[in-house]
């Protein structure tokens, strides 16, 4: 009989004593799939599970197309200079970190030149949606240059800015924006616009740079060489 019992007993502890088993045996080198990112460094957000960077460096460049707005463009009062919020090309260049499996948080700073010369910084949240849509929303602070009648040295505007992102790859970024600037009651108008634009980043920036790079310098040697003719 007691025979029996122990026999009943090992049978019955012997389903957790093989996981058990198979768990100590196990190889000490494989990593589990939800390993924890390392203290490395990438170029580019990369935010998906099996990237395993912490920190990012970013690199972008775009260009935004005035939408709409409530700007006083009347040059008829010399005395008073209205910010030039218009189309614009920008350069910008940035640091983040990884809070999350899919989330960064970092600060971005940007110069744009063409319709009015801006300076800004802003603190970005990167949200990854899938394995390649990113959602990016920023909001901080800028300067742009004002245009004021009869005036060659330009002021400057302090103001606001809003923008989201979604990435659909490193070429395509597709952009909202809205900026605000207060005016300061004396000699600034107030001003505000909405854009929408487009933007590379990481890799596709610096081949977008290189590329651009090269046909200028083309076409600064053809027009240096023909064109005279």
């Amino acid at each position: 009989m007691r025979r029996t019992a122990c026999s009943l007993v090992f049978l019955a502890l012997l389903p957790l004593a093989l996981p058990a088993q198979r768990l100590e045996l196990a190889p000490p080198g494989i990593a589990p799939a939800t390993a924890a990112p390392d203290g490395r460094w990438c170029f580019g957000m990369k935010l998906r599970p099996r990237d395993r960077c912490a920190n990012f460096t970013l690199l972008e460049i775009g260009a935004r197309l005035r939408a709409s707005g409530n700007t006083d463009h009347s040059t008829r009062d010399p005395a008073h200079a209205y910010p030039r919020l218009e189309d614009h090309g920008y350069l910008a260049l940035g640091l983040a970190h990884r809070v999350a499996r899919r989330s960064a948080l970092g600060v971005v700073g940007e110069v744009a030149r063409g319709g009015g010369e801006r300076e800004a910084i802003g603190v970005r949240f990167d949200q990854q949606l899938g394995e390649v849509p990113r959602l990016d929303l920023t909001a901080g602070v800028m300067r742009v240059e004002t245009h004021q009648r009869g005036v060659t040295r330009r002021r400057w505007a302090n103001g606001t800015f809003v923008d989201g992102a979604v990435r659909a790859n490193d070429l395509l970024v597709l952009q909202a924006r809205v900026e605000h600037v207060p005016g300061d009651g004396g000699l600034v108008k107030p001003a505000s616009a909405t854009f929408v634009g487009m933007r590379v980043e990481g890799g596709g920036a610096v081949k977008t740079t290189l590329v651009a790079a090269t046909i200028l310098a083309a076409l600064e040697l053809y027009l240096f060489f023909f064109g005279g003719d």
